[in-house]
């Protein structure tokens, strides 16, 4: 049963009181509905002390940060990240206290100590600003203005290489910290390394002008380790080229000059100690030099030879998956490899229907395995020129397959200029140039399915990072997951596997690039009732090759007859702003 009355202009709609209490009647309802004042809300109500509660927050460290961004941050998938790269010996709780401001809740201090320590950090590029803050205290009045950098200072004369310095040009930078006195042990020291507290609301210092004793003037560049995503229209953090509030002030945005940029990015090489084979022990003469394979590098590189012609990146292989040098000759002795488009309608763009519907041509068709090695065997050749021209383009490059494994292929139109600089059985790599964008490196990579072959995918991935020449974005089946949430079902993802491919990953500079869509990419088991999924495919990039394209758009896309689902990386030219132009590439 229920009450209804009204309390001055208001009806208000409530419960008849169960059991004991049936002797109430509406009329002491309504009355003291009616004798309510505003003085009730000022009379003290006396709360209990929850003791469970307060020792909870007695043994628990707190951190609150925000990352330099506009765009929303996927909460979920930014804990999971988090968590795997801080990887906290007594756990952490995350929380949303305000839209944009996070809680990081610790167990131990020295899970905070490593934290604060060993940053900055940062979620797809966006820097993450942090401090502490006490359980009695609003985590929106903390200010979050400054972020710890490890800031490499270069081209400073000999005999300047002294703590002394680093303090002055530290606190010239932002407020100084703590100087690396590893560094120094260094037999050749290309630079001083030093750690600033950066104001985020200030631009980034550039360099120093600084005058020796003597008189002698010299100027000194400074170079960020971990960069984020920043703007080199203003310098600020937080916001890349085109989203700048000056372009917005500017009645012609063709003038708009640029005074920063990617030389301020530090080249990060590979962590120093550890084990590797690449290490000699000190006086140990058994040490020898792995067996090198050369890979062509046709866009940068050292040199090789006896005459010194052969521009070369060396790269670590297996010798069953040696990478192979693409010459004129290749293309003669086999003319399947690269063929021109003789039949077909030009399709101007893919969209992403297209992409779902045509990707998975032959799938649907059940062979035995005769029939698949006649087709393998005579009519490799054709099965790839119907594919091109059905979806569309001008040139396809191919990789045979071994045995009744995969082989790989990558197609592309007239209208973009690729160039194959090296390929094995495991990667195609090329230099893409369109229009007017800066050329750039693009990688379709297959890592190796087996367990213990991951190492050896990892390692190609780093050999492949050397080249820093052009800008990079490497695309395709990694068979590996950055995070316990890249699965669902089945047993979880083992730890060594997680952390191998992360540091891989780190390693060679990449960031793992946002997707739209559904998370997961890989689908065992699709019509059980458990299957178990995966992400598996993904699209990675360097922050130089983010920073030239910060428009692209990422999406996983549907496959009804596959086990994967293809994947669609579009950019968008941002520096055509009243005439954008898409390119597509598609897994």
């Amino acid at each position: 049963s229920y009450l209804y009355g009204s309390y001055g202009n208001q009806d208000w709609l409530g419960r008849w009181p169960e059991g004991n209490n049936n002797n109430h009647s509406i009329r002491n309802t309504v009355i003291n509905v009616e004798n309510l004042t505003l003085n009730d809300e000022e009379d003290e109500l006396e709360l209990e002390f929850d003791e469970n509660e307060a020792n909870i927050q007695k043994n628990s460290f707190n951190l609150v940060g925000r990352f330099l961004t506009n765009r929303p941050i996927r909460v979920n998938m930014m804990m999971g990240k988090m968590g795997d790269i801080w990887q906290p010996g007594k756990g952490m709780e995350v929380e949303e206290a305000h839209p944009g401001l996070f809680v990081f809740r610790f167990f131990h201090q020295l899970d905070v100590q490593n934290i604060l320590k060993e940053g900055p950090w940062s979620f797809h590029n966006h820097t993450l600003v942090l401090n502490v803050f006490p359980d009695d205290v609003d985590p929106r009045e903390v200010p979050l203005f400054n972020v710890p950098f490890w800031i490499q200072v270069h081209e400073l004369p000999s005999g300047f290489m002294s703590q002394k310095t680093g303090k002055n040009i530290g606190n010239y930078i932002g407020e100084f910290l703590e100087y690396d006195e590893k560094n120094d042990s260094l037999t050749w020291r290309k630079y001083m390394r030093i750690c600033v507290l950066v104001d985020v609301r200030i631009p980034l210092k550039r360099f120093k002008k600084i005058k020796k004793p003597g008189g002698e003037s010299n100027l000194i560049r400074f170079k960020y380790e971990r960069l984020g995503t920043f703007c080199y229209i203003c310098g600020l953090l937080g916001h890349s080229n085109n989203k700048c509030p000056k372009l917005f002030d500017m009645a012609d945005i063709t003038k708009v000059t640029r005074e920063w940029g990617p030389e301020l990015r530090a080249e990060m090489g590979r962590r120093q100690g550890g084990e590797s084979r690449w290490l000699r022990g000190a006086g140990d003469p058994s040490w020898v030099a792995p067996n090198p394979i050369v890979m062509s590098n046709k866009y940068g590189g050292s040199k090789s030879g006896d005459n010194g012609t052969k521009d070369h990146l060396t790269v670590n292989v297996n010798d069953e998956d040696k990478v192979k040098m693409l010459a004129i000759s290749d293309i003669f002795k086999n003319p399947a490899i690269i063929f021109p488009k003789v039949a077909g309608k030009n399709v101007n763009a893919i969209n992403e229907e297209d992409v779902t519907e045509e990707l998975i041509l032959e799938s649907d068709r059940k062979r035995s395995r005769s029939q698949q090695e006649e087709i393998h065997a005579e009519n490799v050749q054709k099965v790839q020129e119907e594919t091109k021209n059905k979806l569309g383009f001008d040139a396809v490059f191919a990789v045979d397959r071994i045995g009744r494994s995969g082989g790989l292929a990558l197609l592309w139109k007239n209208k973009i200029d690729c160039h194959i600089i090296s390929y094995s059985n495991n990667f195609i790599n090329v230099a893409v140039r369109a229009d007017n964008w800066n050329q750039w490196r693009f990688t379709g990579f297959y890592g190796y399915p087996e367990h213990d072959r991951r190492r050896d995918s990892w390692d190609l991935l780093r050999s492949l990072a050397q080249d820093m020449s052009l800008s990079w974005c490497v695309m395709g089946d990694f068979n590996d997951m950055l995070s316990a949430d890249d699965k669902r079902g089945g047993t979880p993802q083992s730890q060594w596997l997680l952390r191998g491919f992360q540091e891989a990953v780190q390693d060679s500079g990449l960031i793992d690039l946002p997707m739209d869509g559904y998370p997961f990419t890989w689908t065992k088991g699709r019509r059980v009732t458990n299957p178990i999924e995966e992400r598996l495919d993904r699209a990675m990039a360097t922050q130089r090759w983010i920073d030239e394209f910060p428009n692209f758009k990422f999406t996983n896309t549907i496959a009804d007859r596959s086990d994967h689902s293809p994947i669609l990386l579009k950019l968008l030219n941002v520096e055509k702003v009243f005439k954008p132009r898409i390119f597509q590439v598609c897994k």
